[in-house]
């Protein structure tokens, strides 16, 4: 009897040792980053605050999680400060398709966010944990009038158009051609819309942006059409949780995220949210 209880406390010790940390409602309060440069396709706003792709998805997800939320909006460049001062626990990461990076250990099989070894051998925390689903695929590539013929097959033919991107200041002329394969810098655009303007009054001939940027240019109700005349790597969007202000926490918080996103998934709840809000044909929907 004595030595059944000693076996029964043993794997009960074992359990709460291996247990994952909790994330639970009664502590589930999150600053939610969005970015600002997504309007009116991912989100807009109305009298009783923002609606669209992000804050519905979003609001559903941690829903189910029970948590409390609110929602900031900040330039893309302002949400990796807020976070490293652990004012921003949870945003969406946008990059092209990773591959080949999915190890066996459970977190490691974040793409960042397994724990590091600093120099003395120590496991230290990562600043951020991203998902290992994405939860939107979008189509990317180069905006063209319709009826033009488009032909990117090397680099000399890039040289033939007169190119234009949202401007980036970060990327280098190295990091474009590593990015998407442009030999060159972009003429570089303040706002998409700008740049959609300027192919279809011939200003450039090919204008880098997701398909989804189309939306806007097409409530504007003129002519000419424009079309995604050449795809390149779509991308993908991604929940990405930092761990200033959570620490230890953030490894529960991301996978009980990607287990709400799963259920929406699954459930075709992100296929319905987008719709309701844009033309789901933007999006890449695997099978």
């Amino acid at each position: 009897m004595i030595l059944k209880t000693l076996v029964y406390i043993v794997i009960i010790n074992t359990l709460v040792i291996s247990s994952p940390l909790s994330f639970g409602s009664e502590d589930c309060q999150l600053n939610v980053a969005i970015e600002a440069s997504f309007p009116s396709i991912f989100y807009q706003k109305n009298e009783g605050g923002h609606v669209g792709i992000w804050p519905d998805l979003l609001k559903s997800m941690l829903k189910q999680m029970g948590c409390q939320y609110k929602l900031v909006f900040l330039p893309a460049a302002r949400i990796e400060v807020e976070a490293n001062a652990g004012r921003v626990d949870v945003a969406i990461s946008i990059d092209r398709p990773a591959s080949g990076n999915v190890p066996a250990d459970k977190f490691s099989s974040y793409i960042k966010g397994a724990m590091k070894k600093n120099e003395d051998r120590e496991k230290t925390m990562p600043s951020e944990l991203l998902a290992r689903q994405p939860l939107l695929i979008c189509r990317n590539g180069y905006v063209a009038r319709k009826g033009e013929k488009i032909h990117l097959k090397s680099e000399m033919d890039y040289a033939n158009y007169e190119i234009g991107a949202v401007y980036l200041p970060h990327l280098t002329e190295e990091a474009w051609k590593g990015y998407v394969g442009l030999p060159f810098q972009p003429k570089g655009y303040t706002k998409p819309i700008q740049g959609l303007k300027s192919v279809a009054a011939g200003r450039i001939d090919l204008f880098l942006y997701p398909e989804y940027g189309l939306q806007e240019y097409e409530a504007l109700d003129v002519m000419p059409e424009l079309i995604l005349a050449h795809e390149v790597s779509p991308l993908e969007f991604r929940l990405v949780v930092f761990t200033a202000g959570l620490q230890e926490r953030a490894y529960p918080l991301i996978e009980q995220l990607e287990n709400s996103q799963k259920v929406l998934r699954d459930s075709g709840m992100i296929k319905s949210i987008v719709e309701s809000y844009s033309k789901a044909q933007y999006f890449v929907w695997p099978k």
